[in-house]
């Protein structure tokens, strides 16, 4: 049997076409990456008030994953990142370990082994660089607005929330 497309045979058989939509549409068409510029005031993250709950909400499927990564804009030096390759009810997310070496130059006063989930220590370094930089002084440390990049990177799940203090 072959198809007929507006009166021109195209001489495939047809059960090809029925095998090609399916390859279509067993392919990971749920892939979403996005980027949103936000800013976080630092004097807000260091409140003794603030909420430090952070992480992900989400449906994964098998073989999915959300990952979202926080960096500063101005040095482009991550800041946080998080990520699960599991359904969540309740913000978490997995953390990973970086070299300061790792991370480049903007990570000049990170710790030598830091935890991609320890934002107050990243901000407060990323700050103290700011700092290297002013030529007027007293510096008011912590008290500064940082312009900050989110990269949310979905694949084969559904993000459902998240949540990072400050923003």
């Amino acid at each position: 049997m072959y198809m007929n497309l507006k009166g021109w045979a195209l001489g495939i058989p047809s059960n090809i076409y029925v095998l090609v939509l399916i390859m279509f549409l067993s392919m990971n068409l749920w892939a979403t990456q996005k980027e949103i510029n936000t800013s976080v005031m630092l004097s807000s993250i260091y409140s003794p008030d603030i909420d430090l709950e952070n992480g992900i909400i989400g449906n994964v499927r098998s073989e999915g994953r959300i990952d979202i990564q926080i960096y500063d804009a101005a040095t482009e030096t991550l800041v946080y990142r998080t990520f699960t390759e599991q359904t969540t009810t309740q913000y978490s997310g997995e953390q990973l370990s970086y070299t300061r070496a790792s991370l480049g130059a903007g990570a000049k006063y990170y710790p030598d082994n830091w935890n991609s989930k320890d934002f107050k220590v990243a901000l407060l370094a990323v700050d103290r660089l700011r700092a290297d930089k002013v030529t007027s002084y007293p510096y008011d440390f912590i008290q500064k607005k940082i312009d900050l990049k989110i990269f949310l990177n979905v694949d084969k799940a559904e993000l459902i929330g998240f949540k990072f203090p400050g923003i």
